[in-house]
Order: C-alpha cells, then structure tokens, then sequence
C-alpha cells in the first residue's frame, strides 16, 4: 500500500457541474502520486454524487443522506484520510498549476507551521480576502465596512495587495484553501461540528495557535475561487446559519459581553432591513424583496429564540 503525504477533502452540496469542474482541474494539475482525493457529498438533490461517481473512478467519494454541515461532513473526510497533510478546498475552486508537491514541500520542510493557506483570486484574477485577524466586534467591523465597502472595491488597492503581500503568519486563513498537518488534528481534535458553516476554520486556527503551532498564509501557492456558489443556490438559510456560527464563535472566544453586543447588533439591523424592504415592497412586489423579508423574519425570530451552545474545546 503506497504512503500518502497529501488528501485533498472537497465538500460538495448541489455544485454539480463546479465540483466537476473542480476535480478535473486537480486531476489535470497533479504531479504527485503520493495523493488522494475524498470527496463527501451532503445529501445533494442535483445529481452530483451520481457524476462524480460515474466519471472519476480513482477518487473516494462518501455519500451522506442529507446536508449534515460542513464541518461534521469535513470531519468524515479526515477520519478517512491517510496524508500527513490534509487539504481543504471549496467545491467551486479551479486549480491552474501544479501545486500540490510544493504544498508537501513546504509543509516538510517547515515542521514548525500547523496550517498554511493560500492565495484566492476571482476569476477576474482581483484578490480575495483569505487571512485576516480574529474575528471580534472591531475587527470584523473594519472588515466588514471599511475592507469590503472602501478599499475592496478599488481596484488599484487590490492590484497593489496582491503584489504587496509576502508569506507570513495570519490569525487564521480560510477552510476554502487551507492545509493543515494531520498531527495537528491528533493533538487537538477535529472541527467543531456545533459550527453548521462558517467560523469552523477560524476556530480551528485559533485553537491550533492556542496549541503552539503557526498559522501561515503562503500566496506563493494560489486557486481561483468562484466563490460562495451554496450561497447562491441556497441564500436565505445559508446567511441565517452564517449569523448563528457567528455567535457560537463570539461565546466560544470573545466572551459574555462581546456575545450579547453582537446579538442587539445583529437584532437591531434586521429590523432596519426588514423596515427598508417592506418600503421597497411599496413600490415592487419583486420576489427577491419578499424572499429578503422572509430570511430576516425568520433569523429575527432565531435571535430570540436561539439558545447559543455551551461551547466546547474540540470535537474528537
């Protein structure tokens, strides 16, 4: 039986023609033949587990009934992995170059580093945020407004980021294209599956660092990211489980008062949203408008009545 440095875990839920589009970029890419693909389908309705299995015959596919979460869905896929080193990717990533012996590469020859992640570039090649500081009520609010409102809309910024920016250790980079060292999961355990989505590859780059390993964000390797196609087949529960990741995150690291904060915030700015869409709704009965007040209603209703869970270390 051959040694295996490197598994590659791809998550997909009803991405079928970007998951498949997916696995032949990294089949076409890969020089390595100490590698290995498991991918786990979430309970898919689009017909995704049937292409992948008719079509590649050489990679592991586990097939789940029903959508279980990234995290847990993630969590089967290193329980079967063998590669020292494990690497995470988005279903709707495309690989350009060969990658993967660089990836074992650096991994071996920095024993010291537990995670390391990569560039992302949208397909107009404009840069993607994938490494930033813990997330808290300051940090996430420069992100949100200033990173995403002001900077990350000029072009000329991004373009000068991308060419600015070196290897060096981050808070955390993104489950979207991220290698962590199997040890690392031995020591510390797996994702926490209280995350449904969202917040998980944060957490676990907190805890690695917690444990004494390094988070590096290395652009020397990069994909191209399409970025957020669940969210777009999917957008109202997937944004309602994004909030509520977010509050298990603040309680797991960022305390009472930080949480409670975070609640009134979220609370306070549905309302506003709802409060303009019904006012939009005056003038245009669009059914996007409506399906807009739903999902708010509906997280409105979460934050009152969602009990966050106690939070935990680790899953093992």
């Amino acid at each position: 039986m051959k040694e295996i440095a490197l598994s590659a875990i791809i998550v997909n839920y009803n991405t079928r023609s970007e998951v498949i589009n997916c696995i032949q970029s990294i089949l076409r890419n890969n020089r390595s033949k100490d590698f290995e693909l498991i991918i786990i389908d979430n309970g898919s309705t689009d017909g995704s587990a049937e292409a992948i299995g008719s079509e590649f015959s050489d990679i592991s596919l586990i097939k789940n009934s029903r959508n279980v979460g990234f995290s847990k869905a993630v969590n089967q896929g290193i329980q079967s992995a063998q590669g020292k080193y494990i690497l995470f990717l988005n279903s709707d990533i495309v690989v350009e170059r060969p990658i993967f012996q660089e990836i074992i590469s650096y991994m071996g020859n920095n024993a010291d580093i537990g995670i390391m992640g990569g560039k992302l570039v949208y397909p107009n090649r404009l840069l993607q945020l994938s490494a930033w500081a813990y997330p808290n009520l300051f940090t996430e609010f420069i992100q949100r407004v200033f990173y995403f409102r002001v900077l990350g809309k000029m072009r000329w910024y991004r373009n000068y980021k991308m060419r600015a920016l070196k290897s060096k250790e981050v808070d955390w980079v993104t489950g979207a294209f991220m290698v962590v060292r199997k040890e690392v999961f031995e020591k510390i355990g797996l994702f926490d599956e209280t995350f449904f989505m969202y917040y998980e590859d944060t957490d676990l780059c907190l805890r690695a660092r917690e444990n004494g390993w390094k988070v590096l964000y290395n652009p020397g390797v990069y994909i191209v990211h399409y970025d957020a196609m669940t969210r777009k087949i999917n957008p109202g529960p997937i944004y309602i489980e994004a909030r509520m990741s977010q509050l298990y995150y603040y309680k797991k690291h960022c305390g009472s008062l930080q949480t409670k904060l975070l609640r009134f915030i979220v609370i306070l700015v549905t309302r506003i949203k709802i409060i303009t869409s019904q006012l939009r709704m005056l003038f245009s009965e669009s059914r996007e408008l409506q399906e807009q007040v739903r999902t708010q209603r509906d997280l409105l209703q979460k934050m009152f009545s969602f009990d966050i869970p106690s939070a935990h270390t680790s899953d093992r």
